[in-house]
């Protein structure tokens, strides 16, 4: 019998501000020996290059689920810009 792999589901970690899942871990310069053991390892924080504001991603377990997440998201934009 062929044993059936499971396939592994990759979380997909974007910025709750603007949905940018190209998050950077914030550490080294002149705290890097507090970010390895402080602030950033623990708290989980992650630094949104697009929005330029540390924050704590919003996880998916699906790739679904992150499109869903995008497209509720660009709708809200679409009603706070329309003009009266």
């Amino acid at each position: 019998m062929a044993k059936t792999e499971k396939k592994k589901t990759e979380l997909i970690r974007t910025c709750p501000m603007c949905g940018n899942p190209d998050l950077k871990w914030v550490g080294g310069g002149e705290n890097a020996a507090y970010d390895l053991i402080g602030e950033t390892s623990l708290s989980g924080e992650l630094f949104c290059e697009r929005c330029g504001k540390k924050v704590l991603p919003i996880e998916f377990d699906s790739e679904k689920a992150y499109i869903k997440f995008m497209a509720e998201k660009k709708g809200k934009a679409k009603k706070t810009t329309k003009r009266r």
